[in-house]
């Protein structure tokens, strides 16, 4: 009994032992798992991640290093760059067009207004102190040169036929008494000295009824009627106003019993056969809008109608509010269909030439103020480059580039949004660092 029982003793004590052993053996080796294996399961796993994902020596781009140049499906890789797998390009639907060139005129397109030509312009007013007796023309009249628009009672009018009959008295006696003296010189009763001093008073007469005769006319008064005028039964107080040209009355300040002066305008009379287009043009566009460039005038409420004309006056100063300088532009209005401060659209033809390059306006977007493109990087399928360009004519349909692309480029036409969210996505920002504006203004996006 007592050897069974050292027996079963020995027994136990093994099992403890052995069970001790393997508890430290597997203390010992979660240690390694999780301490130093750890480490080197780690760097086995980014090893392979990196020989799945580093390109070829001949794939590279040029000027990467490996283990520096990450070949993402998806992804802005460079700067300027954009990535995309061959999945996400045929799910984008995106197309590509070639850039072309174009020789066709394009045009500068402002607002104006219709204005009177000023040199067709002319206010009435009277040479003398009167008052106003009646007025005959009548606003918004067309009224035609020489015809009585308002007459005018003036004691200066009176004064000066008084005067002009006087005068010509005084002529008359001297006409006589020249011819007096001529006849007795001829028979010897008169000496030369008496001719001489005859034919000086009688010049003197004559100077002083032209003066006279001049006054009367710069007064208003008619040659007629100066002419018709031999006795103090013919003067007249009352002096007519007439219409220096043909036109319209577009202002009347005249009204009976308004005390005028020289200085009053009683009405103001426009020619209309010719109007004045006026805008305004934005610094960007001074070199294509030139004096004599070729324009033409439309107008929302007539359509249909254009109006041809040219450009005949640039204003050499600019508004420091707008940054604008006002045009000019001079059309035909036989017809009087453009009206006096009416709206209309002025657009002067592009003073440059040569050929510019064109595309459509899809393919352009706009960050800002300023405007890029994305061209795909021949060879490398998935791959596009960001460029920003300079806009000229921007058309319904197409746009101008005045630099960045040259014709015969490929750019991405339909799809290029995508491309350009893509990259604001990645927080990548536009590729170039100077903002270069366009010529005729931002694009709305």
């Amino acid at each position: 009994m007592i050897g069974h029982a050292r027996s079963v003793s020995l027994s136990w004590s093994a099992l403890v032992i052995a069970a001790v052993g393997l508890l430290a053996t597997g203390a010992a080796a979660a240690f390694w798992w999780l301490g130093a294996g750890d480490g080197a399961r780690h760097t086995v796993a980014a090893v392979a991640k990196a020989s799945e994902q580093a390109p070829s020596s001949e794939s590279a781009p040029k000027g990467t290093h490996d283990g520096h140049h990450t070949n993402m499906k998806s992804g802005a890789t460079e700067q300027g760059a954009i990535e995309l797998s061959a999945e996400v390009v045929a799910r984008a639907g995106i197309e590509t067009e070639v850039t072309r060139s174009s020789t066709a005129r394009s045009h500068v397109r402002i607002p104006g207004t219709i204005e009177p030509n000023a040199y067709r312009q002319v206010a009435v007013t009277v040479p003398v102190q009167g008052r106003v007796t009646t007025v005959s023309a009548v606003l918004g009249e067309r009224v035609s040169q020489g015809q009585v628009l308002a007459q005018i009672y003036s004691p200066t009018v009176a004064e000066a036929q008084s005067s002009y009959l006087s005068v010509q008295a005084g002529f008359r006696a001297a006409d006589q008494k020249l011819r007096r003296l001529e006849r007795l010189a001829d028979i010897g009763a008169a000496s030369r000295q008496e001719l001489e001093q005859g034919r000086a008073e009688h010049m003197t007469h004559a100077a002083d009824v032209e003066s006279a005769r001049t006054r009367l006319e710069l007064l208003g008064l008619s040659s007629d009627r100066v002419k018709r005028l031999t006795m103090p039964a013919q003067i007249m107080a009352t002096m007519d106003v007439l219409a220096p040209s043909s036109g319209v009355v577009i202002s009347r300040q005249a009204n009976p019993g308004l005390i005028v002066e020289p200085t009053t305008e009683l009405f103001t009379v426009v020619d209309l056969s010719t109007v004045w287009a006026i805008g305004s043009v934005y610094e960007r566009d001074f070199e294509r809008v030139r004096v004599g460039s070729p324009a033409s005038v439309t107008s929302p409420a007539s359509t249909g109608s254009v109006w041809q004309g040219r450009v005949n006056y640039i204003d050499p100063q600019i508004a420091p509010d707008t940054r604008t300088a006002r045009i000019r532009v001079e059309v035909p209005n036989r017809e009087k269909r453009l009206r006096l401060a009416m709206y209309v659209n002025i657009a002067v033809e592009d003073a440059r030439t040569g050929a510019t390059t064109v595309l459509t306006r899809q393919a352009v977007q706009t960050i800002g103020n300023r405007h890029f493109v994305y061209l795909p990087q021949q060879g490398q399928p998935g791959r596009f480059l960001e460029r920003e360009v300079v806009l000229g004519r921007v058309a319904e349909t197409e746009v101008e580039v005045l630099s960045g692309l040259e014709p015969g480029d490929v750019v991405v036409s339909r799809g290029s949004f995508m491309l350009r969210a893509e990259r604001e996505r990645r927080g990548a920002g536009p590729s170039s660092t100077t903002a270069v504006p366009s010529a005729s203004g931002s694009m709305p996006r």
